[in-house]
């Protein structure tokens, strides 16, 4: 079972990954269904024509809303998965608490990037992904952050990088330039923990050395 939440643009990755797993996954193995507090999206209805149950709570996933975790227990319980997969930081917050509570045999959190949180929020996610039975971790740097910010076990943490349709890198029917130069495209959110400032700073020196290059940033926020 994969619990991603489906709440606001920056949830839209995660979306996408569920939706391509729907599609991989072997189902002969698998049972698969997928749950979502609210805000279901255009993942739920891809899903749903692969014949992947889609669920909705009908709840909002915030932290602070008590409302949730209820609605997740009782889902729970009905459902009796062996495995709750739980992705981005609401869900990874209500599954940690209430998944060992519902009878869950096997908990797993799974945190898409870096997150922003302040010393309170990391001591608390720190204790909630000891009540895991792992955390999954996308990339080196996320699980670093993991390791040395949130003090989590390098036993406790499994790295898993993201999947993607093999059709992506298909080759461009695109004629090759031919003026040498090279053009790189940063595709991404507009925000902080994208680090623009860093690629923007390190194009100084990629000039430096190959005066041609051309860099472009695609992004909203």
């Amino acid at each position: 079972m994969f619990m991603p939440t489906a709440r606001a643009r920056r949830n839209t990755r995660v979306e996408s990954i569920t939706a391509m797993l729907g599609r991989y996954i072997d189902r002969s193995r698998v049972e698969l269904r997928v749950c979502t507090f609210s805000n279901p999206g255009d993942a739920a209805a891809q899903l749903e024509r692969a014949g992947i149950p889609v669920d909705h709570l009908g709840t909002s996933p915030r932290l602070s809303n008590p409302q949730a975790p209820i609605a997740l227990w009782k889902y729970l319980r009905e459902q009796e998965p062996d495995v709750l997969h739980a992705a981005i930081g609401e869900a990874i917050f209500h599954g940690a608490l209430v998944g060992k509570l519902a009878g869950v045999p096997c908990v797993i959190g799974e945190e898409v990037g870096i997150p922003a949180r302040s010393p309170k929020a990391q001591f608390i996610f720190g204790v909630l992904y000891h009540m895991m039975d792992s955390v999954v971790a996308v990339a080196k740097a996320t699980q670093d952050y993991l390791e040395q910010e949130e003090n989590l076990s390098p036993d406790k943490i499994d790295l898993i990088y993201n999947c993607i349709d093999a059709s992506y890198f298909e080759a461009s029917a695109r004629a090759p330039r031919d003026d040498g130069e090279k053009h790189l495209l940063a595709v991404g959110r507009l925000v902080e923990e994208k680090n623009h400032i860093t690629l923007i700073r390190s194009m100084k020196t990629v000039v430096e050395a190959h005066p041609g290059v051309l860099l472009s940033i695609a992004g909203e926020g």
